[in-house]
């Protein structure tokens, strides 16, 4: 499309109107352009939103399982959540403790 603008540009050293020619073309070829990159743009997004929707959906009504906890050396350790007492040891320091 571009090299269309450039032949009435090319065109209008000879010919009156092909200067209004050559400056209508430029237009229409920014204007596909832009519109094309914009069309592309709205797609990924759409394309985005589906998957973002299909991932988080299952994490949204399912329970809590899991309970994250520090320990001394800065360590974060996920432990399930269950009401009995656990005797937990870290694996990073080897620290032992129940929770």
């Amino acid at each position: 499309m571009i090299a269309v603008a450039v032949v009435a540009c090319v065109i209008s050293f000879f010919v009156p109107y092909a200067l209004l020619v050559a400056v209508v073309c430029g237009m229409f070829a920014v204007v596909m352009y832009y519109g094309s990159a914009g069309i592309a743009v709205w797609k990924y997004d759409r394309w985005l939103d589906a998957c973002v929707k299909k991932y988080l959906k299952p994490l949204e009504g399912r329970p809590v399982t899991k309970e994250i906890i520090r320990c001394r050396c800065g360590q974060e350790l996920r432990i399930p959540c269950i009401t009995k007492r656990l005797k937990i040891t870290c694996p990073t320091c080897g620290a032992e403790f129940e929770h």
